[in-house]
């Protein structure tokens, strides 16, 4: 099994960044790896922010990251910008310390709008650090972060997103490329085409049960947390064959922020033929009714 440390770019250990870290470190624990969780607080202050590589607690942290096989990024994103503490870790650690390992970045924060933030600003500097293997990563709510007396626990469908997330880079760690993170996508008419062919095109919208939030003719409706049920994980744990491993899955939700989850998630469950469709539900309904949907590449 794997050696993962988790870079928490947070000082304190209550901040919703923390909880998110120790969230994924008990994920993957489950998993069989060894995790080590690494954060600001270990550090003297100014040996972190001075870089002081003769300090023991940054020497340790550096000789840990090194020894990885995959490291963790969690910050809260502020300003459409990763953290100062984050930046602090990331800076004392050596130009390519992060080559030939799986990353997993991962944010916090208080609303939607710093989403695409996790992308343009976070993974660029981890690649700069020598990272060419980056699993799809995810962005958390603060207020989908709750501690609890002896857990923390993921509320809402960010459970599922991350739980799929990790699983998607725990996996990685059985490819020598640590590729194939992304599942691939089909156009809205693609997948139209598909469905009369026989695949299953699969609504996986939270709003898709209600009588005015609009239906694609043929989708099959299923809840995020009844994917497993639905798709092959018994009570006991035990994958059995519900559908043929190897026939057409096309997932569809509001963007691709909802459906990747699922591709994922069905991906780990051993679908070897499941596509996202761009543009999601938007752009299906304008292709239903023969209307004009412009997805952005």
């Amino acid at each position: 099994m794997a050696l993962v440390s988790i870079l928490v770019g947070s000082s304190t250990g209550s901040s919703p960044a923390a909880g998110l870290g120790s969230y994924v470190q008990a994920a993957l624990e489950r998993a069989g790896h060894t995790v080590v969780l690494l954060d600001a607080q270990a550090i003297d202050a100014a040996s972190l922010l001075d870089g002081d590589s003769s300090d023991p607690d940054v020497v340790e942290l550096v000789g840990l990251v090194e020894a990885s096989d995959g490291v963790v990024a969690v910050t809260p994103m502020q300003n459409n910008s990763y953290s100062g503490v984050l930046k602090a870790l990331l800076d004392i650690l050596p130009h390519d310390a992060l080559a030939g390992k799986i990353l997993l970045p991962l944010a916090t924060g208080g609303s939607n709008f710093h989403a695409s933030a996790l992308e343009y600003a976070l993974v660029p500097v981890l690649r700069n650090l020598g990272a060419q293997q980056i699993v799809s990563g995810a962005y958390v709510l603060d207020r989908d972060i709750e501690f609890h007396p002896c857990e923390v626990v993921l509320a809402g469908d960010s459970e599922f997103e991350i739980d799929s997330v990790v699983d998607a880079f725990a996996g990685s760690f059985g490819s020598p490329t640590g590729e194939d993170d992304w599942t691939s996508s089909v156009s809205a008419r693609q997948a139209l085409s598909l469905l009369r062919d026989g695949a299953t095109l699969l609504d996986v919208r939270s709003d898709a049960q209600e009588p005015d939030s609009g239906d694609i003719v043929g989708a099959t409706v299923v809840p995020k947390p009844d994917i497993e049920e639905r798709f092959g994980l018994d009570v006991g744990g035990r994958v059995v064959t519900r559908f043929e491993k190897n026939s057409p899955i096309l997932v569809f939700c509001n963007g691709a922020r909802g459906s990747r989850p699922v591709a994922l998630r069905l991906e780990a469950l051993g679908y070897s033929s499941v596509r996202q469709v761009r543009g999601g539900f938007q752009a299906l309904l304008a292709e239903q009714h023969g209307s004009t949907f412009h997805v952005n590449p």
